[in-house]
C-alpha cells in the first residue's frame, strides 16, 4: 500500500461509489441473475445519497486520493423480546475494492475502520451476509476472523 486512508464518504463521493459498488454488483448479477437487478447508476448514486444523509456508516478508502474502495454498514438495535436478549450491532451492508487495488490490504482497512465503529458505539459484533458462490469472499472475512453463525436456505419456485 502506498498512501492508502479510509474516510467517511461525503456526498461529492457518490459518483465513485456507485462506480466501486457496479463491481461489486456485476459479479451478483451474473451469479444470480433475476435476484439482482441490472446496476442502475442513477438509482445506485441516491442509495448512497441517502445512506450518507441518514448517517450511515459509508466510508471510503483512497489511494494517494484515488478512491480504491468503499463499506457500507449501520448500527442496528434489537430490543430484547420473550425469545431471545436485546442487542446492538454493526450490519455490513456492502464492500468493494476495486480489481486493480485488490489483495493490497485495502478489504482489510475497510473492515478495521467498521470495527473500531462497532467498539465505539458499543456495538457487540459486526454482521455481514455473504452469498455461497462467492468462496473470495468467505476466504477473506474468515482470515478477518469472521466466522459462520447462521445458514440461510432457500428454495425457488
Amino acid at each position: 500500500m502506498t498512501d492508502v486512508r479510509v474516510r467517511p464518504a461525503r456526498p461529492e463521493d457518490v459518483p465513485e461509489l456507485a462506480r466501486l459498488n457496479a463491481m461489486v454488483h456485476q459479479l451478483h448479477e451474473q451469479e444470480l441473475p433475476g435476484r439482482f437487478p441490472p446496476h442502475v447508476d442513477p438509482a445506485v448514486r441516491q442509495h448512497f445519497i441517502e445512506a450518507i444523509a441518514a448517517g450511515q456508516l459509508v466510508l471510503i478508502a483512497q489511494d494517494a486520493g484515488t478512491p480504491v474502495g468503499f463499506v457500507h454498514a449501520e448500527a442496528v438495535q434489537r430490543p430484547a423480546s420473550p425469545l431471545r436478549g436485546g442487542h446492538r450491532h454493526i450490519q455490513v451492508h456492502g464492500l468493494g475494492v476495486d480489481e486493480s487495488a485488490r489483495r493490497r490490504g485495502i478489504g482489510r482497512l475497510l473492515m478495521a475502520a467498521v470495527e473500531e465503529e462497532a467498539d465505539r458505539c458499543g456495538a457487540s459484533e459486526v454482521r455481514l451476509q455473504r452469498h455461497a458462490f462467492n468462496e473470495e469472499a468467505r476466504l477473506f472475512y474468515e482470515a478477518l476472523g469472521y466466522r459462520t453463525t447462521i445458514v440461510t436456505m432457500s428454495k425457488g419456485h
